[in-house]
């Protein structure tokens, strides 16, 4: 394998597979109901996408340094997608992240997603991102 594939790949796999600092901005499988409320109060256009094991991405630009916070949202589990998007036991990764309500609640252009428990957060670097959605 060429040494920038493997060293590609590499970076993939440690953003995917390495998490971050712990954090605790999920909400329970309990409380989904009254989230999908905010939600509706929120945007009623956008669906939403409820997962679990998740990770918060904070982009890292280098070339040019950006200081503005963007954020996105990878998910081991669709817990469900309201409209159907993906499949149940799925995984995603969101767009830039847009709002956040809640706490749980993170919305981008066209979906909240909800965050259910624990997950992490954990600085990214911005191109690593931009490469899963050039697979």
């Amino acid at each position: 394998m060429p040494q920038d594939i493997e060293n590609k790949t590499l970076r993939m796999a440690t953003l995917i597979n390495e998490p971050g600092e712990p954090v605790n901005f999920g909400c329970s499988v309990t409380e989904l109901k009254s989230m999908i409320c905010r939600c509706r109060e929120i945007d009623i256009t956008k669906p939403f996408c409820a997962v679990e094991n998740w990770m918060v991405w904070d982009a890292v630009f280098s070339e040019p340094p950006i200081q503005e916070n963007i954020m996105v949202v990878y998910a081991n589990k669709i817990f469900r997608d309201e409209a159907g998007r993906f499949v149940t036991g799925g995984w995603v990764c969101s767009t830039v992240v847009q709002s956040i309500h809640e706490e749980c609640i993170f919305s981008t252009k066209n979906t909240h997603y909800i965050l259910l428990g624990t997950g992490t957060l954990k600085p990214a670097d911005a191109s690593d991102i931009l490469a899963l959605y050039r697979q």
